[in-house]
């Protein structure tokens, strides 16, 4: 599910991601980064991107056999995640600290991971790792540095193309572009954090990031149910 949520959008090797607020610049100077060749740009906005302590992403991503994925979290660099994500109709609540995922969702969410036990799970939190088990493939998405890496890693070769500095989400950017669709875009004021990666078509979408070093309370839920023991216990 995340392997599809990272490359769902397919910017040439960035992730497909919506608009969202960088660090706010005042008056009519700018970063600039608008300045830099394209894949400068992309480099930029990398580096500022991970020196971030959080940030906040939500966004959309097309699917052309299904309901699209949706997602709404906060990252937090070192500690974790809390959100809300729905992928091909199911949606679930999530929290990450340190190694350990906790989700907690719909009907259909039980009735996926608990099988017979879905009834008696009913509004439970379950827990797993991240490193290994049911759950690990949700890790990806839950952290802050594997997140960034996935958005902003560039093929190698890739062409790209950048535009003038626009607007976008009220934010004043410059935008890079490569040859199969997709659009990034980086704030030319403050630091020049990514605020919009998009691509359209059956399997684009859009992600959006804000609030970069924003304050994000995490904290582990209370009585949760171990996916992977339940799930033994029922072979």
């Amino acid at each position: 599910m995340p392997r599809r949520l990272l490359r769902a959008a397919g910017l040439a090797g960035l992730l497909s991601t919506g608009a969202g607020l960088a660090a706010c610049g005042g008056g009519s100077s700018t970063n600039g980064v608008e300045k830099k060749a394209p894949s400068a740009i992309v480099s930029a906005s990398k580096q500022a991107a991970d020196t971030a302590a959080s940030v906040h992403v939500s966004g959309t991503i097309a699917s052309s056999t299904g309901a699209p994925t949706t997602f709404d979290i906060n990252l937090v660099k070192g500690k974790g995640a809390r959100g809300t994500l729905s992928d091909n109709g199911v949606s679930f609540e999530l929290i990450r600290i340190g190694g350990s995922i906790y989700l907690k969702g719909s009907p259909d969410f039980y009735r996926r991971f608990g099988g017979a036990a879905a009834t008696l799970l009913k509004g439970r939190w379950l827990t797993g790792k991240t490193i290994a088990g049911s759950l690990a493939s949700i890790g990806p998405i839950t952290d802050l540095p594997g997140f960034v890496d996935n958005a902003l890693t560039q093929p190698a070769n890739t062409i790209l193309s950048k535009t003038a500095t626009t607007t976008v989400a009220g934010q004043k950017v410059v935008q890079v572009k490569d040859a199969s669709g997709g659009t990034l875009s980086v704030a030319v004021t403050g630091k020049p954090y990514p605020t919009q990666i998009a691509k359209g078509g059956t399997s684009g979408g859009a992600i959006r990031f804000d609030h970069w070093d924003g304050v994000f309370p995490l904290a582990a839920p209370t009585d949760p149910v171990d996916i992977d023991r339940l799930q033994g216990a029922g072979k």
